[in-house]
């Protein structure tokens, strides 16, 4: 490895939107994107992912599991990325959250 250099990375720099301004963007947001904020706000899930939200993937009082999303291209559910077909990943689900599921 000696001499080997590494890659340069250019990182970009990251916006965490505040509560107020996730607040502001519900109260003008129709129902599916209201849902989609709320679940990405909540379980830190990505778009995709959010978009194929399911109250049947609910497995617990305070667990989601993730099984699929929604392809940007195809828009039809698709496998998660960088995982293979039929494999899941599961995330915290407050309160809030689930009760936005359900409504």
């Amino acid at each position: 490895m000696k001499g080997v250099r590494e890659p340069e990375c250019v990182r970009g720099t990251v916006s965490v939107p505040s509560i107020a301004y996730v607040t502001k963007a519900l109260t003008v947001a129709d129902g599916d994107l209201a849902l989609e904020v709320v679940v990405r706000a909540g379980c830190g899930l990505r778009n995709g992912e959010a978009r194929a939200v399911n109250v049947h993937h609910a497995v617990a009082q305070d667990v989601y599991r993730v099984r699929e999303r929604i392809h940007p291209n195809a828009q039809r559910p698709a496998k998660l990325k960088h995982r293979k077909v039929g494999e899941r990943r599961e995330t915290s689900l407050p309160r809030s959250v689930r009760e936005a599921i359900e409504r």
